[in-house]
């Protein structure tokens, strides 16, 4: 299994439809009810409208981020990939390790959200042939920051490392590992990379001065491995939580 692989996902008007419905959510937060515009244009504007909110309040951009998750296309993209990643990886039971996440990452050059190195197995009790991947929103740049990766990272293990509740959350620690390449892939719109959760990898800056780089990032288990069975196999999505908040009436908006 490679370390890394990059490839062109079958379906690219998925992606226009997530930028769509980004940019109707978007006109909601900033009370903007025009009509619907041509993809390209909307591409064009999304980046300047969302910088905008960002200065404007932080709190209710915070909050256009966390509706941004629900976005009805952003988790109908699973659909469109689940085919790709079976013939890349050859596995035919495939299981969603984690939702559906989209990252806005804004032109700041002291951003707190830019994740040094890290595995995905710190944060996951997966098995190494368990896959996250990363696509990109935008046509990117130098300056949008690339996703960075090491390579020759075929026998290694579980770096030493330490979780904190702060970010960055996942610290690692200084070795040899640092010694070995780094890759900074160009991944266009309409491509995307997979990688398994063995791979050191972080973020990079946004450098630029008026984009927002847009981005999605979707992890995924193969039940049909050599290692899983069906007393090790713990889904990590996390868990709907069906109690009510017992403040609830007490904080209702919303009165019936």
């Amino acid at each position: 299994m490679n370390e890394f692989k990059i490839s062109k996902i079958k379906n690219k008007k998925c992606l226009d439809k997530i930028i769509i419905e980004l940019n109707n959510l978007l006109n909601f937060y900033l009370s903007e009810y025009k009509e619907n515009k041509k993809i390209d244009y909307i591409k064009k504007n999304i980046h300047q409208k969302m910088i905008y909110l960002s200065k404007k309040d932080r709190k209710l951009f915070g909050s256009f981020f966390d509706a941004s998750q629900c976005l009805p296309s952003l988790h109908a993209l699973n659909e469109a990939l689940v085919s790709d990643m079976k013939k890349l990886y050859g596995f035919s039971n495939l299981q969603i390790a984690d939702y559906p996440r989209l990252r806005l990452d804004l032109p700041e050059k002291n951003s707190l959200h830019n994740d040094p190195w890290h595995q995905e197995v710190m944060a996951y009790d997966a098995p190494r042939d368990s896959v996250t991947v990363w696509l990109p929103l935008v046509k990117m740049s130098s300056k949008l920051g690339r996703l960075v990766l090491k390579g020759n990272t075929k026998k290694i293990g579980i770096l030493k490392h330490k979780v904190f509740n702060k970010r960055p959350y996942i610290r690692v620690k200084p070795g040899n590992w640092q010694n070995l390449p780094n890759c900074k892939p160009n991944i266009s719109y309409g491509n995307f990379i997979s990688f398994k959760h063995s791979v050191p990898h972080r973020s990079s800056k946004n450098l630029s001065k008026n984009k927002v780089r847009i981005s999605i990032q979707i992890r995924y288990n193969f039940l049909d491995n050599s290692i899983y069975n069906p007393y090790n196999y713990k889904p990590t999505t996390s868990k709907v939580q069906l109690s009510q908040d017992t403040n609830l009436d007490k904080i209702r908006k919303f009165k019936f």
